[in-house]
């Protein structure tokens, strides 16, 4: 007959050093206290500081109309046979309000840097390359923001 020989303590002991060892690391995590990103984070967000007057925005605002304005006369929406002309007119009415407010909502957030820049654009292929942020293929500012 043999000795009655303890059970191993390898796999309980395992479990219970892997436990232990998950308890004290997650109890020491939020004491480390390291950032992992610099102060205010990344993008135009909320928590970054508006440098410049939000107020000089509006003041470009009909100019910037203006400029969409010129080039939707230009190349106007083309009118598909059956389709109703008031209903392309709408249409670019619709293009040139959304243009003129992406440009406000840009200057609205960084006004320091974007409103003396639409002051000066003499084309809307010059405000858009100047002033406002690059689209991405997705047609957002993403590109901006992954830098």
């Amino acid at each position: 007959m043999k000795p009655a020989v303890p059970p191993p303590l390898g796999r309980r002991a395992h479990r219970l050093g892997a436990t232990a060892t998950f308890a004290v690391a997650l109890l020491a995590l939020p004491s480390c206290g390291c950032k992992s990103k610099p102060e205010g984070g990344g993008g135009t967000g909320p928590d970054k500081p508006i440098v410049g007057d939000p107020r000089a925005c509006d003041e470009s605002r009909a100019a910037i109309e203006a400029l969409y304005r010129k080039e939707s006369e230009t190349a106007p929406p083309t009118v598909k046979p059956g389709q109703d002309p008031a209903a392309a007119a709408a249409l670019a009415e619709q293009i040139i309000g959304d243009n003129v407010d992406m440009a406000m909502r840009a200057c609205r957030q960084a006004p320091g840097r974007v409103a003396p820049c639409l002051r000066v654009a003499q084309s809307v292929a010059q405000l858009e390359r100047d002033c406002l942020a690059p689209l991405d293929e997705e047609g957002s500012e993403g590109a901006a923001f992954a830098k």
